[in-house]
């Protein structure tokens, strides 16, 4: 990847805990690729290093980027266009008045009430839809420490490398064409990903043959269907209403006498 540019002043938006807590927010379970160091949050989004940290009143933010970045300079040899600022606003979701949120769940909800002054500032990402399909799958019957083990072996094996902060390697989340061959799903079992490297790889290759937008703006609602169709409580009824329709005809056939229905 060669030399690093690095943004090395840190920036600043004026915003407070109670709008968004990144020690909370960034470690309930929603990602599982940022790395904490000292007081620091860190983490590669779109084809950067962003480095996070927060006070009381602002969130601070650095970036690193590959000197040589495939992002497209404003005029001929000008100063590399940064869209860190809008990136970070799409990603915390920050468009939403969160504290007006926690008042009105605080209303409507003792136990809320009661929970919610120490738990503020707990945003929901947005998230690249490719990235958190395949978290989810590795989520199955696991806890955050190893999810996030998972995760970062599948971005170090699979993913490109951004750059380092100090001697610590940053790779970017694979995209679903990295992860297409034969050898992939054995090769994410070597890595500890048990059964959930046959999912992967599989919704590698469907996803690698469509757009990345195939689900749309509502690809969490299209996800949530599609987990609900694989829940076990909802096999076992299908294959029992299978089962009762089958008993059904069958009991309408002996009643025939032919074994045959009657038109």
């Amino acid at each position: 990847m060669g030399a690093m540019r690095t943004v090395a002043d840190w920036r600043k938006l004026p915003l407070s805990l109670t709008e968004l807590c990144i020690d909370t927010t960034l470690r309930c379970g929603q990602s599982f690729r940022w790395r904490k160091f000292e007081d620091e949050w860190s983490c590669t989004l779109h084809g950067r290093i962003i480095s996070l940290k927060q006070d009381a009143s602002h969130l601070h933010y650095r970036v690193v980027w590959p000197e040589k970045s495939s992002r497209t300079e404003s005029l001929g040899n000008g100063p590399l266009q940064d869209d860190t600022e809008a990136l970070l606003k799409h990603y915390f979701s920050l468009k939403v008045d969160l504290e007006s949120l926690y008042k009105q769940w605080s209303d409507a909800d003792p136990n809320f009430r009661k929970r919610a002054p120490q738990f503020t500032g707990v945003r929901i990402l947005s998230q690249d839809a490719w990235e958190t399909l395949v978290s989810f799958i590795c989520s199955s019957n696991n806890n955050i420490s190893r999810i996030s083990q998972m995760v970062h072996k599948l971005c170090v094996t699979y993913g490109p490398l951004i750059g380092h902060i100090g001697d610590t390697p940053f790779h970017d989340f694979p995209k679903p064409e990295a992860l297409l061959g034969a050898e992939v799903e054995s090769q994410l079992r070597n890595l500890g990903f048990g059964y959930r490297a046959k999912y992967i790889a599989k919704t590698a290759q469907i996803v690698a043959g469509k757009p990345h937008d195939i689900w749309g703006k509502e690809a969490g609602w299209a996800h949530s269907v599609l987990f609900t169709a694989d829940l076990r409580a909802f096999s076992d009824r299908n294959a029992q209403k299978a089962e009762a329709a089958i008993i059904k005809v069958k009991k309408e056939e002996s009643a025939n006498g032919s074994g045959k229905l009657s038109p």
